[in-house]
């Protein structure tokens, strides 16, 4: 396990690349407090930092390396440095937490009407397109600040990852938008996984599944895919986001109707 001395060097080494690459972050970045976590008394500290934030203690899951507690007080990332000892692994989580922060403040209208959407129970394609958009925005972002880091791996590993989140974005007939947003940002931030499906169709070629979903995913895709490429990609207009969860939602109905494998 590493220590807090380690995690917070590595903190503040992924907090100069925001600075460095996202000027933007200069008005939110020192405001964002991080607690990295004890093991001995970990949900007595949880619980008292949501308290001072006004916020709800989240559920703990298994594995969880961090996560971003928010409500209109600010910002706390939670870190458990038991859950990992790899260093891209921790250096890209604290950039994927951060750009949670990040799309959160430059997007903080369509955010809010998203979160409405989502505690009022409103089926519309803000709240479908937000629930992809949110981690695959967050994974782009930390590729983005963190560097590709991909070169390490040849191309049989890297589909093997993509096939492992192909599986996870479904449960059965339902969508997982958490994996599937994982899936996406895995694709299109890795130039050898990008030209593959954008050349090759890489993901019409998966078994199993049934071809009318994964022309799916890749409508979603290609929607993603042109907000990557604008210059400051972490700030989506409320029409692209429309247009994304539509694809979602096409998505959605086709799995639920049809099922997702042959």
């Amino acid at each position: 396990m590493r220590t807090e001395k380690y995690i917070r060097q590595r903190i503040t080494e992924i907090q100069e690349n925001y600075l460095k690459m996202i000027p933007e972050s200069r008005t939110w970045l020192e405001k964002v407090e991080f607690v990295i976590l004890p093991q001995s008394n970990r949900q007595q500290v949880i619980q008292r930092t949501c308290e001072q934030l006004g916020a709800e203690a989240p559920e703990y899951l298994p594995d969880t390396i961090a996560e971003v507690i928010s409500s209109e007080k600010g910002y706390t990332v939670l870190i458990y440095p038991e859950n990992t000892d790899d260093l891209f692994e921790l250096r890209f989580t604290i950039a994927h937490e951060l750009g949670h922060v990040c799309a959160n403040v430059a997007n903080r209208e369509i955010d809010e009407e998203w979160r409405y959407d989502i505690v009022c129970q409103r089926d519309t394609p803000i709240r479908s397109g937000g629930a992809v958009w949110s981690e695959f925005i967050a994974d782009a972002i930390g590729y983005h600040i963190t560097g590709e880091q991909f070169e390490r791996y040849n191309i049989s590993e890297l589909r093997n990852h993509m096939l492992t989140l192909l599986y996870l974005s479904f449960q059965g007939k339902q969508i997982n938008p958490v994996n599937l947003g994982h899936l996406c940002a895995f694709i299109l931030c890795n130039r050898r996984m990008r030209k593959a499906q954008m050349q090759q169709g890489l993901l019409s070629k998966v078994d199993d599944f049934r071809p009318e979903v994964l022309n799916g995913i890749s409508a979603i895709i290609k929607v993603l895919d042109g907000q990557i490429h604008e210059t400051v990609f972490w700030h989506v207009s409320r029409d692209k986001l429309i247009q994304l969860g539509d694809a979602v939602d096409q998505l959605w109905n086709e799995c639920f109707w049809y099922g997702v494998l042959l």
